[in-house]
């Protein structure tokens, strides 16, 4: 039984839009990390707060923050799963590919077998043939005679 392709390129496809998700989100977390770096060093320097980057609201945040928690649960949960499932899809379609392939063997041999068979078959024709032959030849030899 083999293992379709559209099925591992969907695997593969999940793994990769997983990989882009957790991307933006950890871009995202940078961005934020820098900005509140920045945010930090000039409330340290008692100077007037810049003018914001990104118009965040701590309800916006908390939601970014539980969206990369989850994310990052997927990529510590799921990632390996579905690269385990992966590997286990791969091994299985090797073992069900080398299954056909003793399979095919064993038919091919019967079909050589069967061949083999019939080819003497044949030759013993052949040989109860020319010596039919031959005696045919001897007696017409005798007839001229």
């Amino acid at each position: 039984m083999n293992i379709a392709k559209a099925d591992l390129l969907f695997l593969k496809k999940e793994v990769t839009r997983y990989d882009v998700s957790i991307g933006m989100v950890t871009s995202i977390c940078e961005t934020m990390m820098e900005r509140c770096v920045e945010i930090k060093d000039e409330k340290t320097k008692n100077e007037k707060l810049p003018e914001p980057i990104l118009d965040i609201d701590p309800e916006t945040l908390h939601t970014l923050g539980r969206n990369l928690k989850h994310l990052e649960s997927q990529d510590t949960v799921e990632i390996p799963r579905i690269k385990k499932n992966i590997d286990q899809l791969e091994a299985y379609n090797i073992k069900a590919l080398k299954n056909k392939l003793n399979d095919d063997n064993k038919k091919s041999q019967a079909q050589i077998s069967a061949m083999k068979k019939r080819f003497e078959d044949l030759q013993k024709y052949i040989d109860a043939l020319n010596s039919k032959v031959g005696l045919v030849r001897k007696n017409i030899a005798a007839l001229n005679t």
